[in-house]
């Protein structure tokens, strides 16, 4: 309980809270808590219904901190670090249909190894957040900022990408039909799309495509467009 009201304290005021420990495997009811802290590195199943099961794999090193949210009425599953501390998530699995946002701060890193809704997907990536994920739906909008790095393979319809600063996307893996990028400042990206392929680029932003599109594309700038065979 004294644990409980510390994390409290630092993490701010919440209706619920709960910690899970390494060796720990509980079950967690998802409107019953607003967040998570997790002290180590964890493998984190999402199933549907009413529960989400936490389980810890490995050996804890050094005691990291990942606050972890997940709002059903908002759809959301946001993750972020607290207190500076590097966070690091083994494996993550997402087989909620409803979910169709993630938003990720800090230092946190995520792999989603499967994911796949029949909704628009939007996520943002900001700070130093690094996110691979394996998804298959019919449209998905990423926002990345900061030094962000998002890695993505699967296959979706179409693809909406807007970089900015120095973030990076890795996406030649996502088999993607139509895709519209915005690229500014330094970020660089890298797609593939086999049919339109709509592109804004500024500064000194780098945009890298595989696949045979119609390109449509409008730069200022030092910015770079280059096909890949």
């Amino acid at each position: 309980m004294k644990r409980v009201l510390l994390m409290s304290l630092l993490i701010g005021s919440m209706v619920n809270l709960a910690i899970a420990q390494k060796d720990s495997s509980r079950v967690f009811l998802a409107d019953q808590i607003d967040k998570l802290v997790f002290l180590g590195s964890f493998e984190i199943k999402i199933s549907p219904g009413e529960t989400f099961k936490v389980e810890a794999v490995g050996q804890q090193a050094d005691i990291q901190q990942l606050a972890f949210q997940l709002r059903r009425a908002e759809k959301t599953l946001a993750i972020s670090c607290v207190s500076g501390n590097s966070c690091n998530v083994i494996k993550l699995y997402v087989t909620m249909p409803e979910l169709v946002y993630i938003d990720m701060h800090g230092s946190s890193n995520c792999k989603i190894d499967k994911f796949s809704t029949l909704k628009t997907m939007s996520m943002d990536i900001h700070g130093a957040a690094k996110l691979e994920m394996k998804m298959s739906g019919p449209k998905l909008k990423v926002n990345s900022f900061g030094s962000s790095q998002v890695i993505l393979s699967g296959e979706v319809k179409d693809v909406d990408l807007h970089s900015s600063d120095v973030s990076q996307v890795h996406a030649y893996e996502l088999k993607s039909m139509n895709a519209r990028v915005l690229a500014s400042t330094g970020a660089n990206v890298n797609l593939y799309v086999e049919n339109n392929l709509n592109i804004e680029s500024y500064g000194n932003s780098i945009i890298r495509y595989k696949g045979l599109p119609v390109v449509n594309h409008t730069s200022t700038g030092r910015a770079i467009l280059q096909h890949i065979n």
